[in-house]
């Protein structure tokens, strides 16, 4: 192909204008100012003379001028400009799935094209997403692929299944990742975890501070990235975590989306210089973003680039060699022990719709991996693994760092909720079923509270599905009249007393009445009877129903047996200890819907006053302490808007605030709920076309208030006016407040009392000093809402609906349920309480309706529990070998400690060997078996 003149002579210019640069920067760094500068102007006076001339004249001038710069190649060339091709894939950022599926394969396509022209060429690419892609829509380039796996010249640094969020994916999401990419990647390439030690994650809005010890654990020794929080982190570092892990960063000083311009390579490489005392450096280059990755141009002018005699030395190369060059400079680098945060805090709170929703789908395909696996080892209930292996990969995919953050456009969100209904169906069923499997050999007659009553029927499914199966467990019944039997099953690893809800169906009645016109008892496996509150009745598709509740405490990791016994004259206690205080007036027992007197709800542990004017919280005492939780005349759990002014990217950015921000409306107050097992005040609250109601409930024993929040956003967000965003606010009257924030596996105190956006999982903890000095605070438990300021008044806020319209308009328009709890404690609560309380917000107990049968289980018994207090068991799963059971086990208070794990052989069959692994469940130490219980090590903040 003929090369235009005019082409060419803008090459030769480049040529030597580039060498010319790159001799002056080099001077600068190596001290060499006075010696070389005449070389380097004597240079540009040769070039400048030829401008004029022709192509030959030009070309020898550059050669001349080359020769006059000969004493500077030696330093020139001692530099070493490693090159690697990558392409930066967006799982559906700025468009849809199918775009997504196409750019992948067009890309790959046009990489192995290039390989074929280009026979240095070296390509690396991330994701075990995007090769998923490929096998299931052109599985033929996955063939080519391998091939050039094997060659070395495909380099794959896919150690996680996308380029993931990692301030708001749960722990035990992130091992996930590293799991079932490991697993992919040795399918499709017969690549070890060894192979792949690079985690790749450039575009990643900030780092949680485990993530070390998460990756670690799955074989990760480096990371790749370019946002640390701030810009003055180090080029390169050491990054350590709680437990002592350590990961090597190599913070990008340029982008990953680069390109091989001359200019570009000389800051980069005498920055990196600069910063490392390192003379090589890695280029990664390639279109990005919408894929791409390196072109022809690139190519060709890397090879051009590589014969300039006062350049630095260029090669394609692969990312994990030049991680190996930094960790064999290891003792030159810093280390850094804390998260590193933060990057686009509007992010915490976006598209809330997807945070709560993967919160749901993170909980529910872990509750089903647990349930499976206890139905397998007590009844031999088998689940095929693929159907759960296949739901935790859709919510690993929602994690990307474009999804989960929630700033991609409409076509992203409405695919993520497509994405999450199948995990919810697929859980939700796999769940179902085993715990009806479960259910169904647990001895729900025997003895004289389950006696009476008809033997298992084959009446028809009672309200079928109940609208719930996909993601609570079903309320449908399949018993005639007489007793109705029902399992209460604990998915966490400690004791539970809770609140249980049992739907109660019509039944075969021979008196023909309706569950709501009798009087029912609920009898326990202790034989103890007890009358239980009347939550709701009605009718559903043809079946009628009534909603009882009543505490039921559950022994850890097991299950109890309740039953409701219709029409019974047998003695029942119904003294509970939820009380609510109510004024009311003197006419036909109607309420005076005044602001004026006392409206309380109390138990053994709380006392919670409403503010009738303002529609929340006038007060929260704990009675343990005696502390006032909220400032007085605050308002405390208050909903309230406020408004940003405008502001560019406003799904990632968070504008300054418009005004101070304004409470809702007060509709009305309502009492809900009287007793004696839970009372419930809900308050009717409006702003704009807004319409909300926030419920307020406390149950008999509680150690929690429960807030609900119902109702329809109608507010929408555009350039003239900004983001309208719902909040709550916690306005504390603890002195000094420090807060606490959850991370995967952990926790981080920060001392931001500025009012800047910080984030968390599950929880959020206010420390502080009540009055006369006592220690005391307060947990605050979320559903999916991540976003968190505490200001220097004391005032803690959860943002909970943002209506950003950049990039997608309307994000939040629409209904929205969000589940929050207050939960109050003496001295600083320990980490380990802050997690059982969480997963105890996310997990509640579950009520299996069953049948009045014998069985071989008993009515009540415990599952997996541990002897330590400061240890947490956050997973249970079936092995990838099928065979083993797998418990994760975390360490929460920061020292080194043996712990037992309790496995009852009556429940899970008797053991015959225990190991410790790692996140990839490959034999990794020792563990002691003794009868029933296992004897493990496990590491300060470190996970077993």
């Amino acid at each position: 192909m003929s090369i235009p003149a005019d082409v060419r002579r803008a090459a030769l210019q480049q040529r030597l204008a580039a060498q010319c640069d790159f001799a002056t920067a080099l001077a600068a760094a190596e001290d060499r100012v006075a010696q070389w500068t005449p070389l380097i102007a004597r240079a540009r006076t040769i070039g400048d003379a030829a401008a004029a001339g022709g192509l030959d004249v030009l070309a020898a001038a550059v050669a001349e001028a080359e020769a006059v710069l000969a004493p500077i190649a030696g330093a020139a060339k001692a530099h070493t400009v490693r090159c690697i091709g990558h392409a930066h894939i967006d799982m559906n950022w700025m468009w849809g799935w199918p775009e997504t599926v196409a750019i992948t394969c067009d890309t790959f396509r046009t990489v192995l094209a290039l390989m074929d022209e280009f026979p240095d060429f070296v390509f690396a690419q991330s994701q075990a997403s995007v090769y998923a892609i490929v096998r299931d829509h052109e599985p033929a380039l996955l063939t080519r692929i391998r091939q050039r796996v094997k060659e070395g010249r495909w380099e794959v640094v896919a150690a996680h299944w996308v380029e993931g969020e990692r301030n708001l994916a749960g722990g035990e999401a992130l091992c996930r990742h590293l799991l079932y990419t490991r697993r992919l990647m040795r399918e499709l390439f017969d690549l070890t975890p060894e192979d792949v030690p690079v985690d790749w994650a450039p575009d990643t809005f900030g780092h949680a501070a485990t993530i070390p010890m998460i990756d670690l654990g799955g074989a990760v020794k480096y990371l790749y990235c370019c946002r640390t929080g701030t810009l003055d982190r180090p080029a390169v570092f050491w990054w350590r975590a709680p437990d002592g892990s350590r990961l090597l960063v190599h913070r990008e000083l340029n982008w990953y989306n680069s390109d091989t311009t001359p200019g570009l390579i000389t800051k980069h490489l005498l920055d990196f210089r600069d910063r490392t005392g390192l003379k090589q450096w890695q280029l990664v280059y390639g279109v990005g973003d919408h894929g791409g990755g390196p072109t022809r141009r690139d190519l060709r002018q890397l090879a051009e680039m590589s014969e300039w005699p006062i350049f630095p030395r260029l090669r394609h190369a692969r990312i994990g060699d030049f991680f190996q060059l930094l960790e064999r400079e290891g003792a030159r680098w810093p280390e850094l022990a804390h998260e590193l945060n933060f990057e686009f805090t509007g992010c915490y709170t976006s598209q809330t719709a997807i945070k709560r929703g993967n919160r749901l789908g993170e909980t529910l395909v872990a509750a089903a991996d647990a349930a499976s696996e206890l139905a397998a080892r007590a009844v031999g209930h088998v689940t095929p693994p693929g159907p759960l292996r296949e739901a935790w990969t859709d919510v690993l995919f929602s994690h990307f760092h474009d999804i989960l953050p929630g700033s991609g456009v409409a076509a992203t969100r409405h695919f993520f909720q497509g994405q999450l209904q199948r995990v919810q169906a697929v859980a939700g069923q796999t769940r179902q079923q085993a715990l009806r499997a479960l259910a169904a050999r647990i001895d729900t007659g025997a003895g004289a509270a389950m006696a009476s009553g008809p033997a298992a029927t084959t009446d028809p499914g009672f309200g079928a599905g109940v609208g719930r199966a996909s993601d609570e467990v079903s309320a449908a019944a399949w018993v005639g009249d007489g007793p109705r039997p029902f399992v209460i099953v604990n998915p966490t690893a400690w004791p539970r007393r809770g609140l249980v809800t049992l739907t109660v169906w019509d039944g075969d009645a021979s008196d023909g009445k309706r569950p709501a016109d009798r009087a029912w008892t609920v009898v326990g496996a202790d034989g103890a009877a007890r009358t239980p509150q009347r939550i709701s009745s009605g009718q559903y598709w043809g079946h009628d129903f009534v909603e009882l509740a009543l505490p039921v405490t559950v022994p850890a990791g097991g299950w109890t047996v309740v039953s409701a016994r219709p029409d019974t004259t047998a003695a029942a206690t119904s003294a509970g200890g939820a009380v609510l205080e109510l004024v009311e007036d003197g006419g036909h027992g109607q309420r005076s819907n005044v602001p004026t007197g006392r409206l309380a709800l109390s138990n053994e542990r709380l006392i919670a006053v409403i503010d009738r004017r303002r529609g929340c919280l006038a007060s929260l005492i704990d009675r343990a302490t005696g502390a006032e939780l909220a400032a007085p005349g605050a308002g405390f759990a208050a909903l309230e808007v406020q408004r940003e002014r405008p502001v560019r990217m406003s799904a990632w950015v968070l504008g300054d605030p418009d005004g101070l921000p304004s409470d809702l409306a007060v509709e009305a107050i309502e009492a809900t709920e009287r007793g004696p097992w839970r009372v419930a005040v809900a308050v009717r609250l409006r702003h704009g076309q807004s319409r909300f109601t926030v419920t307020y409930a406390l149950t008999a024993g509680g150690d929690r208030l429960a807030i609900a929040i119902d109702g329809r956003w109608l507010e929408h967000g555009n350039e003239r006016d900004g983001v309208p965003r719902l909040q709550m606010r916690f306005p504390t009257a603890l002195t000094a407040p420090v807060a606490r924030y959850e991370v995967p596996f952990g926790a981080v105190t920060r001392d931001h009392g500025d009012g800047r956006e910080v984030p968390a999982l599950r929880w959020a903890a206010l420390d502080g000093a009540g009055a006369g000095g006592v220690r005391a605070g307060f947990a605050l438990l979320n559903d999916g809402e991540h976003g968190h300021s505490l200001d220097a008044a004391g005032v803690l806020r959860l943002n909970l609906i943002r209506s950003s319209y950049d990039p997608d308009p309307l994000p939040e328009i629409g209904e929205h349920r969000i589940r929050l709890a207050l939960v109050p404690y003496a001295g600083d609560a320990a980490v380990a309480d802050l997690a059982r309380w969480a997963a105890e917000h996310d997990q509640p107990l579950a009520a299996v309706a069953t049948t009045c049968h014998a069985g071989p289980l008993p009515a009540e018994t415990a599952g997996l529990s541990l002897d330590d207090p400061a240890a947490v068991v956050v997973a249970v799963k079936r092995g990838e070998d099928g065979t083993s059971l797998v418990v994760r086990l975390v360490e929460t208070a920061g020292a080194a400690r043996e712990v037992r794990l309790t496995v009852p052989r009556a429940v899970y069959g008797a053991l015959a060997e225990a190991w410790c692994t790692d996140l990839l469940e490959r034999r990794q130490g020792a563990a002691t078996v003794a009868g029933d219980v296992v004897t493990v090590s496990l590491p300060a903040y470190g996970l077993a």
